[in-house]
């Protein structure tokens, strides 16, 4: 296969980083333009190169990215930002990029429609008689549970905005809209689980890690194997008629697992899951590229992990 010239967007978040370093790994001789809308940042430790974009929801953002893709002869796309990911499709810059040739690595219009919208990820399980975590707009919202209960943005990224409520005190007034939702709270801390489903459209292969949060992000965990949770993330993978790399957010309560969130991106645990064996980012470039995916071994069941942050220092 010949050398990429990769465009990797949100590079100075963790994705994005992350991204990078698997790719640095895989395709050593390829070229890798980092981009982001903040400007200081350590990309440079492994992208080739870097270039600051405007907002995705700005109206330069579709001509600033075009002309990058273009003056840097660039082949390969790989958007990391929910916000990129959906303008991506707003403004048909997949559309557009296919037209030049040029590989954009995304999930199908109809998978970013229901994740990104939190309230429309509860209507899918709900419509398809999964498990689910009760969930209201919050304009809808009239004390119909037991407190504690989850505020979110219904859109927001993340742990954006999230916030446990205790009592109708804890809402304000003017949160009372459509952009917001209020989420039944979930068992405990350690039942969380982050899940990755890759799929070409037939195959699908599955990861299932229990999780440790620290500052809202991964920061440990352990491989684990479970029947109910591995049913009911492929069944909801084939229900959304993946092909790609899919991130599922779930706990397991007295009722089984039950998601309450749906990221239709490559997660900040892209490395580490590299690094387990489970390479959903080159899986997904070789289907793109070669139309087929090389052979998996599972990690061993109670492999451990955990996160550390390093330091860099780059020089003028």
């Amino acid at each position: 296969m010949k050398d990429l010239r990769i465009l990797v967007t949100g590079v100075a978040g963790d994705i994005g980083f992350a991204i990078g370093k698997v790719l640095r790994n895989h395709y050593p001789n390829s070229f890798l333009l980092g981009v982001d809308i903040d400007s200081n940042n350590n990309s440079l430790m492994v992208f080739d190169q870097f270039k600051r974009v405007h907002l995705a929801d700005s109206d330069s953002y579709k001509k600033n990215v075009i002309n990058l893709v273009k003056s840097m002869r660039i082949d390969f796309i790989i958007p990391t930002s929910e916000a990129e990911i959906n303008v991506f499709w707003k403004k048909k810059l997949v559309i557009f990029f296919e037209k030049i040739n040029v590989e954009v690595l995304i999930l199908g219009q109809n998978i970013i429609d229901t994740s990104l919208d939190k309230f429309k990820t509860y209507q899918f399980l709900k419509n398809n008689k999964l498990d689910y975590p009760n969930t209201y707009l919050a304009s809808n919202f009239h004390n119909q549970e037991d407190f504690p209960m989850i505020f979110k943005l219904r859109s927001g990224q993340g742990s954006k905005g999230l916030r446990i409520l205790n009592s109708n005190r804890d809402i304000k007034a003017s949160e009372m809209n459509d952009s917001n939702i209020i989420q039944e709270l979930l068992s405990d801390d350690e039942n969380e689980y982050t899940c990755c489903v890759f799929s070409d459209g037939e195959l699908h292969r599955s990861i299932i890690l229990r999780r440790k949060l620290k500052g809202g992000y991964t920061d440990s965990g352990v491989v684990v194997e479970n029947d109910d949770i591995d049913f009911y993330i492929l069944k909801i993978s084939k229900l959304l008629k993946l092909v790609g790399s899919i991130n599922l957010q779930l706990r397991l309560t007295n009722r089984g697992p039950v998601l309450f969130e749906i990221n239709p991106r490559f997660s900040s645990t892209v490395e580490l899951r590299d690094a387990l064996g489970f390479r959903d980012l080159l899986w997904s470039i070789q289907l793109k590229l070669e139309g087929k995916v090389e052979k998996y071994t599972k990690p061993n069941k109670g492999t451990k992990f955990f996160r550390a942050e390093n330091e860099f220092v780059i020089n003028e």
